[in-house]
């Protein structure tokens, strides 16, 4: 199989829907490092591994060395998944003990809410949203139960991020080693003005649901917020490079959820979402052609899109910068091209301060060289570097001229 498309299409086809054409011919060593690389970069070595083994004499058929470094990975995402349990106790812990209303967000509620199994939902953090105004009262009594700052400065203004963010810096605790996000908001500012944010509406927070964590109830999202939140998530701010894991969260949500079709429409109104809703429900349905999707689509995404996307569920994150400016600026007005390269060279004094690791400091623009020679060298070596055979800037480019 020479063809990098026809090998991610036949892994789509297998990891999502257990489609064994993936298997009907040896696979090569070069294609077992893609579909290593694949695993490694999506959150997909687990769910490989259990549709494997799920598919009868598949597992001693094909087994190889790439096989048992694929297992050995997912043999360890149990006690991950127990060490996620215990941070969300210890936050809840803290939290509720001192009277912040909070909420558990994405990948905690779907791997311990809707998953048939937590394991399969493997979160790269644990994101959690307060309230704007108690954002920096959450985030200093982390801190004063030995948490910290992933940069070297622990002296935040919270005031900036919340003008210019949608979380505080990453947190996390020596005991655990989880990277914790405080989000005062769900979207990103740039992408979702106030009026369009989702956290702002007054039933974000009177309607909470629960879910189960060891043998306590965490505050968490309604399913319907849930269900926006990680569409625009998804699509909007992430081009799809989260991997098939969108359409598993997509379907166990909705399979095992019990959703309210008018309300999620209308917060689909509320925040613009309908492109962004009839890609992923027509991608799901492409997937799941038995799901049952409650109300109709305004607009049905042309072939065309929905391949490109498929294909960027697979996008190289090696090359994942560099692609996305060539796109951007290819695919967007004058104006939308100016603003893209404007925030890209003169970023917040938050973003250069959490890339760059450096102390907050009001003369910031000081080390806008610093960034630059940074964003350079990384530009230059995701272009040089970049495979040609898994390279997705066309796809980007189609998406882009969809949303935009």
């Amino acid at each position: 199989m020479n063809d990098t498309n026809a090998l991610r299409e036949m892994f789509l086809d297998f990891i999502i829907r257990g489609d064994l054409r993936l298997f009907n011919v040896k696979l090569s060593e070069t294609e077992w490092q893609i579909i290593i690389k694949w695993c490694k970069e999506h959150r997909l070595t687990y769910l490989f591994i259990h549709k494997v083994k799920q598919s009868g004499t598949l597992y001693s058929s094909i087994h190889n060395s790439y096989l048992e470094q694929l297992e050995n990975k997912a043999n360890r995402a149990p006690l991950r998944q127990l060490k996620i349990q215990a941070n969300l106790l210890h936050l809840h812990r803290i939290l509720s003990g001192h009277n912040i209303d909070y909420q558990v967000l994405k990948g905690s509620i779907l791997a311990f809410r809707y998953y048939p199994n937590s394991a399969m939902r493997r979160m790269r953090d644990i994101d959690i949203i307060v309230k704007p105004q108690s954002l920096s009262q959450a985030c200093e009594l982390l801190l004063e139960h030995g948490y910290s700052f992933g940069g070297e400065s622990q002296d935040i203004d919270y005031e900036a991020y919340i003008e210019s963010e949608k979380h505080a810096p990453h947190l996390s605790h020596p005991d655990f080693n989880i990277v914790i996000e405080v989000h005062h908001r769900l979207c990103r500012p740039d992408l979702r003005q106030e009026s369009l944010e989702l956290s702002m509406l007054s039933d974000f927070w009177q309607e909470s649901e629960s879910v189960t964590v060891g043998n306590q109830e965490l505050p968490c999202r309604t399913p319907e917020m849930l269900l926006a939140h990680i569409i625009h998530h998804s699509v909007r701010e992430n081009a799809f490079n989260n991997g098939p894991v969108f359409i598993f969260d997509l379907f166990f949500l909705i399979s095992n959820g019990t959703v309210c079709w008018e309300k999620f429409h209308a917060y689909c109104d509320y925040m613009d979402l309908h492109k962004e809703v009839a890609i992923a429900f027509s991608l799901l349905v492409y997937f799941y052609p038995d799901i049952k999707v409650g109300g109709a689509l305004e607009m049905i995404p042309e072939a065309k899109l929905l391949d490109a996307c498929k294909q960027l569920m697979l996008c190289d994150l090696d090359q994942k910068l560099y692609e996305r400016l060539s796109s951007a600026l290819q695919t967007k007005s004058n104006k939308d091209r100016f603003t893209h390269l404007r925030k890209l060279l003169l970023p917040t004094k938050e973003r250069i301060n959490q890339h760059l690791s450096m102390s907050s400091s009001r003369f910031y623009w000081l080390f806008l060289p610093v960034w630059w020679f940074f964003l350079f060298k990384l530009l230059i070596s995701q272009y040089w570097g970049r495979n040609k055979k898994t390279q997705t800037s066309n796809e980007l480019k189609v998406l882009y001229r969809w949303l935009n």
